[in-house]
């Protein structure tokens, strides 16, 4: 990745997330679509977050303010169920996780364990 690039839209927590990997020199892609058609959005549905694309681990930044309530929570299973058809190890990290232990959070997350 190059200093010169200039960073795509991102959230904070996303921003936390791209800075750890980049600093770690952790290979990835950000904001890839894996299931589905941009734009089109269904049940299952997944643009996921990062890819590690040395180990086939997916990263999902999972703030509570889009991640919470029954039909979001059952539309986030799906996706992790489909993505994991495919082969992928899906973690999901969440707000609390990445802002009060950074660098535990990431450090598992890279090994494919989840919180």
């Amino acid at each position: 990745m190059s200093n010169n690039k200039s960073l795509p839209p991102m959230s904070d927590l996303e921003a936390m997330v791209y800075k750890w990997l980049t600093q770690h020199r952790i290979k990835f892609e950000f904001q890839s679509q894996l299931i589905g058609l941009r734009g089109v959005r269904e049940l299952g549905d997944a643009i996921v977050d990062f890819i590690l694309t040395e180990n086939n681990i997916l990263l999902r930044i999972m703030g509570e303010y889009f991640h919470a309530g029954v039909n979001v929570e059952a539309r986030d299973t799906i996706q992790k169920e489909r993505l994991q058809a495919l082969g992928y190890v899906v973690v999901d990290l969440w707000t609390k996780d990445l802002m009060e232990r950074l660098n535990y959070t990431m450090q598992q997350a890279i090994k494919g364990e989840q919180l």
